[in-house]
């Protein structure tokens, strides 16, 4: 299987650019597969158009449960995780 491996050096704060980059992959045929040590982006050919949109989400918070089902309801899925 093809792959495409990108730097994803984006910190936390800057969630817009790390979006931008990802929506610009997927625009060129290609969907994030795993981010590796929050630092580098495999991505694979998409078999189907994708769009990202990127959230932040503290897991400490006390409705987290239910902010992760309402997402879950509107059809997001989550691709990756990374840590601050």
């Amino acid at each position: 299987m093809k792959r495409k491996w990108t730097l994803f050096a984006y910190p936390v704060m800057d969630i817009k650019a790390a979006e931008a980059m990802l929506n610009r992959r997927a625009e060129e045929g290609w969907r994030l597969e795993k981010l590796w040590l929050n630092l580098l982006a495999r991505f694979v050919p998409a078999e189907k158009p994708v769009t990202y949109s990127l959230d932040w989400y503290d897991p400490a918070r006390e409705d987290g449960p239910d902010y992760l089902r309402l997402l879950a309801d509107a059809g997001w899925y989550q691709a990756a995780q990374t840590g601050y």
